[in-house]
């Protein structure tokens, strides 16, 4: 157990399902947030004035070319636990939520009709469902080429579908809006009054 500790905060490793099963999720998230914003900031400095806006859609571009040379050679990054392949995904899909972040007002306006939102959401939710029944693909480390080819449409199209949803949901004011409200501070508050306790134990 001590050397477990020991690796996961020296290494990032060393975890089991026991322990925390979902820790690689956190050590890809800080790896490929890392990763873009070096990429980001060499590109800024190498591209040339007229091309730096392009500079989001160019990272993505070279993370899936990475990828899909790995997973089609079955390479592995040796200083990356579990070969790196969840933290090279995970940077493209950064750099996807920074390229929608970038467009999210005109997404706004083009889905603000639910004849518009409304069969686009049913459309992703197809594709969706056929992809993970059909043609299923996940984060695995161990992913292979096909699997890596049926990953981005899902993924994307899924947000997409998750996101319009929430949006419907968070302009409604029934018990559904109430409860995830509810249920997404809770845990803040929890931690709040776990400070609290705290203090008032330590305080001398």
């Amino acid at each position: 157990m001590q050397q477990n500790l020991w690796t996961i905060v020296t290494a990032m490793a060393g975890y089991d399902a026991f322990l925390c099963g979902a820790f690689w999720f956190f050590r890809g998230l800080f790896v490929a947030s890392i990763l873009y914003l070096i990429i980001y900031k060499v590109a800024l400095k190498l591209l040339p004035t007229r091309a730096k806006t392009l500079t989001p859609y160019l990272i993505c571009l070279i993370m899936l070319l990475l990828c899909g040379w790995k997973t089609y050679e079955g390479l592995r990054i040796i200083n990356l636990v579990q070969g790196g392949y969840r933290d090279m995904m995970g940077c493209f899909f950064f750099g996807c939520g920074f390229i929608f972040r970038q467009f999210v007002e005109e997404y706004h306006k083009a889905t603000a009709r639910v004849y518009i939102s409304l069969p686009m959401t049913l459309v992703c939710a197809i594709v969706v469902f056929l992809f993970s029944k059909y043609l299923t693909a996940n984060m695995n480390w161990r992913s292979t080429y096909t699997q890596f080819l049926s990953l981005p449409v899902p993924a994307l199209l899924g947000f997409l579908m998750t996101y319009n949803i929430s949006r419907w949901i968070d302009h409604t004011k029934g018990w559904v809006k109430k409860f995830l409200v509810y249920t997404l501070h809770l845990p803040h508050y929890l931690i709040q009054g776990g400070e609290s306790a705290e203090n008032l134990v330590l305080r001398p």
